[in-house]
């Protein structure tokens, strides 16, 4: 988990993270999970509370990416909002649990060989 801050900073930051974690990727699954990483988090530092929160995790071919504040925030974006037109044309799936201050994401784990991680 990576603590981001509250501030412009934060969606660069969170990319950094996954260039770490996601070292081994295809090129096309990283570069969609940092277009997608990027709109959340930038929608966490507008709407939300600090500190928001940054975690990957591998299970089943995929990686999770979840973002987290403490805060009730303002929810995910409207339907209409072009930031949710971006997710939901990238994501493999994703949503928003309990509270809307928590959103996450799944990508397929393709290597840079193009298989299965």
């Amino acid at each position: 988990m990576v603590r981001l801050p509250a501030d412009a900073s934060a969606p660069a930051v969170a990319r950094e993270a996954l260039d770490d974690w996601l070292s081994d990727v295809d090129p096309d699954v990283l570069r969609d999970a940092r277009s997608v990483i990027s709109e959340l988090v930038a929608h966490a530092v507008q709407e939300g509370a600090s500190p928001i929160e940054l975690s990957v995790q591998a299970r089943a071919g995929r990686a999770r990416v979840e973002i987290s504040d403490p805060g009730v925030g303002a929810g995910p974006p409207s339907p209409g909002y072009w930031s949710q037109r971006i997710i939901a044309g990238l994501a493999a799936t994703w949503d928003v649990r309990g509270d809307d201050a928590h959103v996450w994401f799944e990508l397929p784990l393709r290597t840079r060989g193009g298989g299965q991680a």
